[in-house]
């Protein structure tokens, strides 16, 4: 006789045993459906689950793009290039450290075709080193 992983449990205790149930997130986003044009992914959409507060201006995180404008060992010039986009442009400017360099990144963008833009303006307007990455993001409902 095979062994068997119910051999210590009558069947009549195997059925009475509970289900496993798995915790809820708090909210997630679906993931993108393919449009009609090959390669192109449609911006994901964010769910809200129970459990929300009920603060309006409450961010979300979900997965998305921001540019990157520098990358480098040296603090003070990451903390200059920050100071100089964050007067330039209108959206929110980020410096991460990621051993050894710090990244200076720009922007809270789901959809990549619209972080690919706003690079390509940066391209145009001096940073020649911009390029787009995968990020967190947050927005707001």
């Amino acid at each position: 006789m095979a062994a068997d992983s119910t051999a210590a449990y009558p069947p009549r205790q195997v059925e009475d045993l509970p289900p496993l149930r798995p915790q809820l997130p708090v909210f997630y986003a679906t993931p993108p459906e393919l449009s009609a044009e090959p390669y192109r992914l449609k911006a994901p959409s964010v769910t809200i689950v129970e459990g929300e507060p009920e603060d309006p201006d409450y961010p979300r995180v979900v997965e998305g793009y921001r540019v990157q404008l520098f990358a480098g060992r040296e603090r003070k010039a990451a903390e200059g290039v920050m100071r100089a986009t964050q007067a330039q442009y209108e959206y929110a400017v980020y410096m991460v450290y990621e051993a050894p360099q710090y990244k200076v990144r720009i922007g809270d963008f789901v959809g990549r075709e619209e972080a690919a833009g706003f690079c390509e303006r940066l391209r145009r307007e001096g940073y020649s080193d911009a390029w787009v990455v995968k990020s967190n993001v947050s927005i707001n409902r």
